[in-house]
């Protein structure tokens, strides 16, 4: 089976990093305030304000289960503070949805688009809209590894500040940039003005090669501190002591740092390769494809395919031939499919022939042709 639904991951030797060892993780067993060990929020509130460059009080840093906890408590607390709707760029985080509807409780508004930066338009006149409570901004993009341009950023901030909408900052692949030049397209102006409605979601799971020790954490407004707490206490609870500690290792080891400039290296690498066999040997597959610039997947998109009608059939296809995808209607549009930079291209190669071999035949209704020449030219 080739399983292109997760990324490999390479083990880690605990034993080469003393801090590692069982005896330390396990040495504090009493309860740590809600936001997480003063130490550790220290250490991420450093972390962070070098990546968006903005000053961060670590009273103002929560540890979570991950990202997907930070941006639930999140969205718990906005809820209290705004009521309306929240708006998402296509394409999205798949559980994006799902957590506004759980959490917030509040209309979803995105328009469909096949590039992030073809939704930049619509996601700032959404932020301008008094009826919107909160954007989420995503950057770079999952699924597509994509960058937004500095301006972006900037124009968000400002068009927020009318509106007196929240912005809630997903930064999860931020410090996976396969060009460390590029970090210059996040960082906040020190004087944003979105001081009291910012919020930001982040994480060290992706970044550093930890995805199941789920280390995430939120930085709310300072003056929501109070409202967020609780929010995490009675809903989730925090991060147990024994990953806080993890956290504390993994923003102070030289092994983590050099493991995390090593997936960098290596998804850039891998990327590129992929990118060049796909343009050299299947040009009409993915006319749209989007080189990513971060992150650990590639967002392959096909205006062949129309619906979910068209999704079921290929995914349905490469089944039979053993390949496991997420498909786009997940995402926002039903015409792309997310893989794993991290694939190997055998298994790729694999993937793209079958995708081709099923857009030359027939649909199973035998009336219309999802692949040709004619409907995928640029």
């Amino acid at each position: 089976m080739i399983d292109l639904l997760y990324v490999p991951n390479e083990q880690i030797d605990v034993k080469k990093i003393e801090d590692l060892s069982i005896s330390k993780l396990l040495s504090e067993v009493n309860y740590s305030e809600t936001g997480g060990l003063h130490a550790v929020r220290e250490k991420v509130r450093r972390y962070i304000g070098r990546l968006v460059g903005a000053s961060i009080k670590p009273e103002t840093v929560f540890l979570t289960n991950g990202a997907d906890q930070a941006l639930c408590v999140a969205l718990g607390a906005i809820k209290q503070i705004k009521g309306g709707s929240v708006y998402i760029q296509t394409p999205y985080y798949y559980k994006y949805p799902n957590q506004i509807r759980m959490v917030h409780g509040g209309k979803i508004k995105t328009q469909a688009a096949t590039h992030p930066l073809l939704d930049s338009e619509h996601m700032l006149t959404a932020a301008k809209d008094a009826n919107t409570s909160a954007v989420i901004f995503n950057n770079p993009n999952n699924p597509l590894g994509y960058i937004q341009p500095k301006q972006v950023l900037e124009h968000l901030l400002m068009s927020t500040l009318s509106s007196q909408a929240h912005l809630i900052y997903d930064t999860v692949y931020v410090d996976t940039l396969f060009d460390p030049s590029d970090e210059a397209h996040f960082k906040l102006p020190e004087d944003n003005g979105l001081i009291d409605r910012l919020w930001i979601v982040g994480s060290l799971s992706k970044s550093h090669g930890v995805a199941g020790w789920r280390l995430g954490f939120l930085v709310c407004p300072d003056k929501e501190k109070k409202r967020v707490a609780p929010i995490l206490s009675a809903l989730t609870s925090n991060l147990s002591t024994v990953s806080q500690r993890l956290v504390n290792i993994v923003l102070s080891s030289d092994f983590f740092e050099q493991r995390r400039q090593k997936l960098c290296t290596e998804m850039a690498a891998n990327a590129q390769v992929i990118f060049e066999y796909a343009e050299k040997n299947h040009p009409l597959l993915f006319p749209n494809m989007i080189k990513p610039k971060a992150g650990i997947f590639f967002g392959l998109n096909n205006p062949a395919i129309k619906n979910k009608e068209d999704e079921n059939h290929i995914q349905n296809e490469l089944k039979k031939e053993g390949i496991q995808v997420l498909s786009g209607s997940i995402f926002g549009y039903p015409s792309v499919f997310r893989i794993p930079i991290a694939t190997p291209l055998k298994d790729c190669t694999t993937f793209f022939q079958q995708v081709e071999k099923f857009f030359d035949v027939n649909r199973p209704d035998n009336t219309t042709r999802i692949g040709t020449r004619e409907n995928l030219s640029p």
